[in-house]
């Protein structure tokens, strides 16, 4: 991704973009919605990352 810099220049930077959670629900239940989705992030129910992720997502 290149952006300004703040300065007049170009930055340069790599990595994730967007954040990445797995986790398990039931089939029955169906997908979440937006709402949803929000409401957990709301909550100390967020899933913790895959430990994979940290390659390339930062804290």
């Amino acid at each position: 991704v290149i952006g300004p810099d703040g300065e007049g220049g170009l930055h340069i930077a790599k990595g994730g973009v967007f954040s990445y959670y797995e986790f398990a629900r039931e089939m029955q239940l169906g997908r979440l919605t937006d709402e949803e989705w929000y409401d957990i992030l709301d909550t100390d129910k967020v899933p913790d990352q895959p430990a994979w992720t940290e390659a390339f997502i930062g804290d």
